[in-house]
Order: structure tokens, then C-alpha cells, then sequence
């Protein structure tokens, strides 16, 4: 029987409407939420080491009953459930006899990649234990049964007006890969020579985040000294579309219809 099935429970480990720690796993689920959408870490500081993960770490290692008010408290919502994952994710404790014995781990496991899937959350932001745990409950690969997407094959008739192109010496941008200061963009721009290529702005390095531009080499197109050129700027896109195979975190819509990979509706 499930650990968030109808049963009934002894008043000893029932969870009171306000209980505090109930109530701050809950806050942890949501601030790892928040810290996992925008790259940031956790700030709260309710949730630093020594306020919130080091005595966790005491009472699941050190008592006989550490882990029973962890996944008590687990069911005050479905935050406090993904909380209570994250505690033991965040302390290396998903991978110890203390939980890999315990069915209880595993359902509140099962029950965060749901939660994540739910929200949105792309297969991306899995590790490499919770992408195998998917796939060993789940048939298919990650891109569909947890990302959701179809492969959609891009016509050969597909085309994008030149009117829609940017005019000779100007820029387009097309992509935008995250909401973050630092994620890539992506731009169309039209050479004299009446060609277009494609180019990013992206951080010099992780340790430099000078924003610097990129040449894009794509398929298709013929190597320049501005990296890969197309007289039609259909086939650039089309080229653009086959380098990022899924839709972007932000697409102008001249570059949508060239996915070949699409959430299913």
C-alpha cells in the first residue's frame, strides 16, 4: 500500500494542519523549485546548511525514527513531498541502504518526477539516477514520455518568405535558449552579399561572462569567413531548426515551423 494512499495512521505520526516542520519542507520543495527554473541558489535563510539540512542530516542518521517524520511529513503537499526528496538528494542520502531498502523513498521519488513533469520541468534538470528511475517506470525515451514532444518531419515544401528576412547589413533574432542573463541568443543577419548566416551571443566562458559573439556553423550552407552562408533564408532556418531539433525557450515564428521536434498538444 502507498505511502499517500487511505489508510489509517496512528495520531503519533499523523500531520497536524500547522505543523512547522511539515510546513518547512513544504517551503524547501518550493525554494528548490524556484532554484531549479532560474539556475539561482536557495537564499532562504530558513533552508542553509545548519539551519534546515544539517539537523536532517542528524535526525535521519542518528535516529531510529529520523526517517519515519521525514516521509510523514512528506504528505502535507505535494511541495513538502519534493522537499523531503530534496532533503535526502541534497545530503547524498538517495543512494544509502538508509533509503535504496526503503519502498517509502522510491514513492516519494516517483511522486517528485511526476511533480516536475507536471509543472513543466524538461528531462533536462534530472540527474542520471532520476532519468533511469523514469525510464525503468516509463516506456519510451525521456524526449517523449517525460518532455512530451512528437517528431514532427519538416516538409520540404516548408518556406519563409525573403520578405520576412532581415534587409542587407541588418539582424533578426530568432532564439533565445533560457530566461537567464546568460543563456544564448541567437540571430539572422543579412551579409552585402545579399546571404544570411547564423550567429550567438553567449558568455566567453563560465568564468568569464563577457558576452561575446559566435560564429554557427550549419549544415547546408557554404563556409564563408562568417561561418556558414545560405542565399535562402528559408534554409537557414531550416538548417537552425535541425541544430536545435526542439523548440527553444523563446523562437521568433519564423523559426517555429522547423522543429522537427514539437510538444504534443
Amino acid at each position: 500500500m502507498g505511502l499517500f494512499s487511505k489508510r489509517k495512521i496512528a495520531t503519533s505520526t499523523t500531520v497536524p494542519e500547522h505543523n512547522r516542520t511539515a510546513e518547512l519542507l513544504d517551503g524547501y520543495g518550493k525554494a528548490s523549485l524556484e532554484s531549479m527554473s532560474t539556475s539561482n541558489p536557495i537564499t532562504d535563510p530558513n533552508y542553509t546548511y545548519d539551519m534546515f539540512l544539517g539537523p536532517w542530516r542528524i535526525v535521519i542518521t542518528e535516529s531510529a525514527h529520523g526517517l519515519d517524520s521525514l516521509y510523514d511529513n512528506a504528505k502535507y503537499s505535494k511541495d513538502a513531498t519534493f522537499g523531503a526528496y530534496r532533503v535526502l538528494s541534497d545530503l547524498n542520502l538517495s543512494f544509502t541502504n538508509l533509503t535504496q531498502s526503503d519502498p517509502r523513498f522510491l514513492e516519494i521519488l516517483d511522486l517528485s518526477l511526476g511533480y516536475l513533469k507536471s509543472l513543466g520541468f524538461s528531462s533536462g534538470h534530472l540527474n542520471r539516477y532520476e532519468a533511469d528511475r523514469w525510464l525503468d517506470t516509463h516506456e519510451g525515451f525521456l524526449r517523449t514520455s517525460f518532455d512530451g514532444y512528437i517528431e514532427r518531419p519538416v516538409s520540404s515544401e516548408e518556406r519563409i518568405s525573403h520578405s520576412k528576412g532581415p534587409e542587407i547589413g541588418q539582424i533578426k533574432k530568432v532564439a533565445l535558449t533560457g530566461p537567464q542573463s546568460w543563456a544564448n541568443e541567437f540571430y539572422v543577419e543579412r551579409l552585402k552579399n545579399g546571404s544570411y548566416i547564423l550567429f550567438s551571443v553567449r558568455d566567453k566562458s563560465s568564468d568569464d561572462q563577457t558576452r561575446v559573439r559566435s560564429t554557427e556553423i550549419l549544415p547546408g550552407g557554404s563556409l564563408g569567413e562568417n561561418g556558414s552562408e545560405f542565399e535562402d533564408y528559408s534554409e537557414l532556418l531550416r538548417a537552425a531548426g535541425q541544430m536545435f531539433e526542439y523548440p527553444t525557450y523563446w523562437y521568433h515564428e519564423d523559426l517555429g515551423p522547423y522543429f522537427p521536434w514539437i510538444k504534443e498538444s
